[in-house]
């Protein structure tokens, strides 16, 4: 659902303060404060409007407004922690944050970081699309992003002109976008910020794109192996606990010789063989040791460890045991 919020309907004295605490609630939650810009036409009041959304877990904040500069104070605490990505429609912004200084312009992005201090100063009117991201989120898709704090993202190169148009057809159709789609078209979303981030970066820097698949499958292959037991385990399971994209799990295992449901199978069928042929186990069923590791079919089982070892599960089983009564004599 969209909200909006205008100073318009106030009176002028009431509107500075208004906007202050608009802007506290919505970008940040404390020590932010709003400094007006003069200018010939805020003598009567400030003339302000917010329009806001949410997709998933971001927010969608669009603000277009008279002169003013935003201030964000060293914190005494806070109880959520976000990164804010800003794409300026109109008008010059300049960001100041970690001694880092830009002027982004009509088309640019940048982010900021709302834990530690930062200003952002727009000398005329101005229009600005900003994408609200908790900081757990983003450091899915990229380690550290606190260091590309006010780097300017520029649309000249093909991922940040990709990366602009995506958020600007987030604003103006998000109305459009069912809810059950709301959360995938977050975490992707959250992938392209990244991606246009990582642009930024010098050539040294830069992650690779195979040093980030490694970092994401690294990731997958450990939560697979923590909660293999799980018979719920899969794609979309996957997806919803480490907060990516369905489409960013397989693409991560492009660089493998197997799927990730493959690869799922195939470790569920080690662990079976290995608690088979576990002596200390010899008196647990094979339908439970298949249970244990998530199958919930003793037919499926029974073909998948066929097709798998070339033996049958009893087969294993009993050839296993006698392999050990032989090497305890």
């Amino acid at each position: 659902m969209r909200k909006q919020i205008s100073t318009t309907e106030l009176p002028t004295s009431q509107r500075f303060r208004f906007w202050s605490e608009v802007v506290d609630n919505y970008f940040v939650k404390l020590d932010c404060r709003i400094e007006p810009v003069p200018t010939e036409k805020a003598k009567d009041g400030l003339v302000a409007q917010l329009n806001h959304a949410q997709l998933g877990s971001l927010d969608l904040l669009e603000v277009q407004a008279h002169p003013q500069t935003v201030v964000r104070n060293p914190l005494r605490g806070q109880d959520e922690d976000y990164f804010l990505f800003h794409l300026q429609t109109q008008g010059d912004c300049q960001i100041i944050q970690d001694d880092r200084k830009i002027v982004i312009r009509p088309g640019e992005m940048a982010m900021y970081d709302t834990r530690r201090p930062y200003q952002v100063s727009l000398r005329e009117e101005f229009r600005m699309r900003t994408v609200r991201i908790p900081v757990e989120l983003l450091r899915l898709q990229l380690p550290h992003p606190e260091r590309l704090v006010a780097s300017p993202v520029l649309p000249q190169g093909f991922v940040g002109r990709f990366l602009g148009k995506t958020i600007n057809s987030l604003f103006d159709e998000h109305q459009d976008i069912p809810q059950e789609q709301g959360s995938a078209l977050a975490k992707a979303t959250v992938e392209m910020v990244a991606l246009g981030l990582q642009s930024v970066l010098p050539a040294d820097e830069a992650l690779s794109s195979s040093r980030m698949c490694q970092y994401h499958l690294e990731r997958i292959k450990h939560c697979i192996s923590c909660h293999l037991g799980n018979a719920e385990l899969n794609v979309e399971w996957l997806a919803l606990r480490l907060r990516m994209s369905v489409s960013s799990i397989h693409r991560a295992f492009e660089c493998e010789s197997q799927t990730v449901t493959e690869y799922i199978w195939n470790k569920r069928l080690d662990a079976c063989k290995e608690a088979l042929a576990n002596h200390k186990l010899q008196r647990r069923s094979i339908s439970d040791i298949a249970y244990d590791w998530g199958f919930s079919s003793n037919a499926h089982f029974s073909r998948a460890f066929k097709r798998y070892t070339g033996m049958s599960p009893r087969d294993f089983k009993a050839g296993a045991m006698q392999s050990n009564g032989r090497s305890s004599l």
